[in-house]
């Protein structure tokens, strides 16, 4: 499937303000510019337990729904990937 000309657009122009409706690569790209990705992101990083952050994004998953925790789910993954890989 081709991306559609809002996410061929950020490919190029990260900081972009195109997207398109039903675009799950626009809907992943404007869930990461919110204001509350961030805070979120920055709450799991000093959240100590796994247990903890679980509870926390279904927290969020719960309050402002499953598209904005899949994200947050996903990139936290993948900074605790990187994180490991650097300690390593």
């Amino acid at each position: 499937m081709t991306p559609c000309p809002a996410c061929e657009t950020a490919a190029v122009n990260p900081i972009t303000g195109m997207y398109y409706a039903g675009c799950s690569g626009c809907e992943m790209r404007a869930a990461r510019q919110s204001p509350s990705y961030h805070a979120h992101m920055n709450n799991l990083k000093r959240t100590p337990g796994s247990a903890d952050r679980r509870a926390y994004v279904e927290a969020v998953e719960r309050k402002e729904g499953e598209l904005i925790a899949s994200v947050i789910r996903k990139d936290y993954a993948a900074w605790w990937e990187e994180r490991k890989a650097v300690k390593a």
